[in-house]
């Protein structure tokens, strides 16, 4: 008698910075009936499978491998290869004068405000690696000065990031009517306020940290 069901073979080599024993595939909601996840190639196997296709896909927090749907040929072995790659890495480009205030960075998910990684850091170049294959924010902190950029990292590879700042050194009288007034002064920033107090004369001055 002929089998009536199918069976699914996968094998997907690793480069060498990419760990054992924290990756595994999924067939839609199904474990494989048979995982090895080595230094040198996740294995993973799938018997008796009654259904004519299904998505297959990797749950991993170091390496990247886009899903995609297996169709099936009932009473046949399918078999898939391919490579597991690294999590993408943000390559991020600090431009600023020698002056500039502390500097910080993080990444967020968009949705989230907590965020995933957080840095300090110097102007240059800075690789933040392994980071989630989806869409995500870095932001950029100098001083009290925040600005942002999304990045898409959702087909795993690396991207690039360039933050230039400059300087833009603002500075003005309040009144109030004839009279000069002591005043409180609001600049939006990415998506904060940022309070600025005039003195006593209704002076004020302060330096806005500008992409």
């Amino acid at each position: 008698m002929l089998p009536t069901n199918s069976d699914l073979l996968v094998v997907l080599e690793k480069s060498a910075n990419v760990p054992a024993g924290l990756s595994r595939l999924l067939l839609g909601t199904r474990e494989a009936d048979v995982l090895i996840d080595a230094a040198d190639q996740l294995l993973a196997i799938w018997y008796d499978l009654d259904l004519p296709r299904a998505t297959l896909f990797l749950k991993s927090d170091v390496a990247f491998w886009e899903a995609r749907e297996v169709r099936f040929t009932r009473g046949k072995v399918t078999t898939l290869r391919g490579e597991l790659q690294p999590l993408p890495t943000a390559r991020v480009t600090i431009n600023a004068p020698f002056d500039a205030p502390k500097l910080s960075l993080e990444v967020r998910r968009v949705a989230e405000a907590k965020p995933i990684q957080r840095v300090e850091i110097q102007t240059g170049v800075h690789e933040i690696e392994a980071l989630l294959a989806e869409p995500l924010r870095i932001t950029l902190t100098a001083g009290e000065w925040k600005m942002s950029k999304g990045v898409d990292l959702t087909s795993g590879q690396d991207v690039n990031v360039v933050f230039e700042l400059q300087p833009i050194s603002v500075k003005g009288v309040v009144y109030y009517g004839d009279e000069r007034a002591r005043a409180e002064i609001e600049f939006l920033n990415d998506d904060e306020w940022r309070a600025v107090k005039t003195n006593e004369r209704g002076e004020y001055e302060t330096t806005l940290w500008w992409p």
